[in-house]
């Protein structure tokens, strides 16, 4: 992990880079807990519509 990018109300968003490849992601870290229903199903909704949005060069690939 490396910088951070932004923060919200449900977490953060830090530059992360895999240091095998040296390719750079956005890593989002959430605050509230692992069994958080309400936060588990914002995060599902997001997943699924950056799915469906598909790719594009301002949006970055969710990798779950």
């Amino acid at each position: 992990m490396q910088s951070p990018v932004a923060e919200g109300g449900h977490g953060s968003v830090f530059v992360a880079e895999d240091v095998a490849t040296r390719q750079k992601y956005a890593l989002k870290v959430t605050r509230a807990p692992k069994d958080d229903s309400t936060l588990n199903h914002v995060l599902e909704m997001e997943a699924e519509l950056h799915a469906q949005l598909g790719l594009h060069h301002n949006l970055v690939r969710y990798i779950g």
